[in-house]
């Protein structure tokens, strides 16, 4: 399956789907309107996957396996938009909105408290740079 992250989550069609390293490398699928996508056929070992899709970050992963995952739900994050000054956002609020806001203090205190901070970035946390 491929979606969006929260807060906006919904499942996501033409989501491009490549196998980029192990014995299929080169493989491509897209997901269908259910957010759906299938490799007919995966020969056994490790691979690296990349999923894109415009208006959104890419997705990657190395060195999965392919026998004990034969399954994976891909989750995209939309590109930060910037304001009028160029500047990026720094997070994206619970209700949707973005924030550009330098202080977790006050950072969506107003739209339903944080869903996740932008990185790299000012308030990246937790390493998911």
């Amino acid at each position: 399956m491929a979606a969006e992250t929260a807060p906006n989550t919904h499942l996501l069609a033409g989501v491009r789907i490549q196998i980029t390293d192990g014995p299929d490398a080169g493989l491509v699928a897209t997901s269908d309107s259910g957010g759906s996508f299938r490799f007919a056929v995966l020969r056994p070992g490790m691979v690296g996957i990349v999923a894109t899709k415009d208006g959104y970050l890419p997705w990657r992963v190395l060195n999965l396996s392919v026998e004990t995952y034969p399954q994976i739900q891909i989750v995209l994050y939309p590109v930060p938009p910037v304001n009028a000054s160029g500047t990026p956002a720094t997070a994206r609020c619970n209700d949707g909105t973005w924030s550009w806001e330098t202080s977790l203090a006050n950072l969506c205190a107003a739209n339903g408290g944080m869903a996740y901070t932008v990185c790299p970035g000012p308030l990246c946390i937790g390493g998911r740079q």
